[in-house]
């Protein structure tokens, strides 16, 4: 390996020569590495601190470290066994220490499973048998109270909301939320749901012509009357491969930032973010950023103030981070699906062929 010194701006970056290609990153900051031993594709990450973390994704992984990265134990759901052998995806997870965490099937079969134990054992909590259902994201608010969101079943979003840990699941009853048709959610990083408090959250949709969505659910008083409002993203196109594929909000809860783009043309940087500046505004609008966009399709976009720049997302080609949300610059050549950040404000990535990093 070898490093060399760039002048870039008023930003000096290492190019830095590995197996993995060449990585960019803004001085005193780069993704460490972390070899887990698996080739799965990691859609979904969980980091609970600089030490601890889990990971899923393909041919039915579950992985869990405690000693930040050096050790991987992979888990397995004993009556998924088969299923993991052939195209059995974790795309949805949570964690609420190294012993508790749950996770959900994306596709058939369609369950959620928890354990509280370190993946010793699971239990199935939620199961839905129509050969349509499809958890697309699953999050929680705090402790007790989550969100999953699925794909339509008979034109009607999938809806799922908890109050007592995931031990339980109901459906969060929205008549009034009809899909369009070939809308749906896309499953690439756990993060097409936000969810911003114990009663409110969002999602965004792509699949369906021509421009993406997101909807805002609140639902304080009743579930089976939620408030619903749906807003147009007109800068970002959608198809059957493209639309919205990642949500977050600033500490503050003053900017909403959605990445995305078509994950079939991953090196296309247009189309591919917007940002609101009113997320708590019912007539919440969404327009273009003004800077220097990220540098293709992006599947994954999170804020974490630790950092001097916070904003930060990732997709097939790289990373790219941003001060404002408006202007970003290139962090790393390598590629990622998900980000999560640790209570601790430590991120941490997933992506393709078992990797996982941390953001030193």
């Amino acid at each position: 390996m070898w490093i060399a010194k760039v002048a870039r701006g008023l930003t000096r970056v290492f190019l830095v020569a590995s197996g993995l290609g060449w990585i960019q990153m803004a001085l005193g900051q780069e993704w460490d590495l972390l070899p887990t031993g698996s080739q799965s594709s990691l859609r979904a990450i969980h980091a609970l601190d600089a030490s601890k973390a889990w990971v899923c994704g393909s041919q039915g992984t579950i992985l869990r470290t405690v000693d930040a990265g050096k050790n991987w134990t992979r888990l397995m759901i004993p009556e998924l066994q088969d299923a993991a052998k052939g195209k059995l995806e974790f795309r949805s997870l949570h964690a609420w220490s190294d012993r508790e965490a749950i996770v959900a099937t994306a596709g058939q079969p369609s369950a959620i499973y928890k354990t509280t134990d370190g993946g010793s054992s699971w239990g199935c909590v939620y199961s839905n048998a129509h050969p349509a259902a499809f958890v697309d994201a699953m999050r929680f608010f705090d402790a007790q109270n989550g969100f999953a969101v699925g794909d339509p079943i008979d034109g009607v979003w999938m809806l799922l909301q908890t109050k007592d840990g995931g031990e339980t699941w109901q459906s969060v009853v929205s008549p009034g939320l009809i899909a369009k048709e070939g809308e749906a959610a896309f499953a690439a990083s756990n993060s097409c749901l936000l969810v911003d408090s114990k009663d409110s959250f969002w999602f965004g949709t792509g699949g369906s012509g021509p421009v993406g969505l997101v909807h805002r659910i609140e639902a304080h008083a009743d579930l089976n009357r939620p408030m619903i409002s749906t807003r147009e993203v007109l800068v970002m196109p959608s198809n059957a491969s493209s639309g919205l594929f990642s949500l977050a909000i600033d500490s503050s809860k003053k900017t909403l930032i959605a990445v995305g783009g078509d994950y079939q043309k991953t090196e296309v940087a247009q189309g591919h973010i917007a940002m609101s500046d009113s997320p708590s505004a019912k007539s919440q609008a969404w327009h273009a950023t003004s800077g220097a966009a990220p540098r293709g399709f992006r599947s994954a976009v999170v804020y974490a103030s630790k950092y001097k720049q916070p904003w930060i997302c990732v997709g097939p080609n790289g990373s790219d981070w941003s001060f404002d949300g408006s202007d970003w610059e290139a962090l790393s050549d390598v590629g990622f699906h998900a980000l999560s950040v640790a209570a601790d404000g430590t991120v941490w990535a997933s992506g393709s062929e078992g990797r996982v990093a941390k953001l030193q």
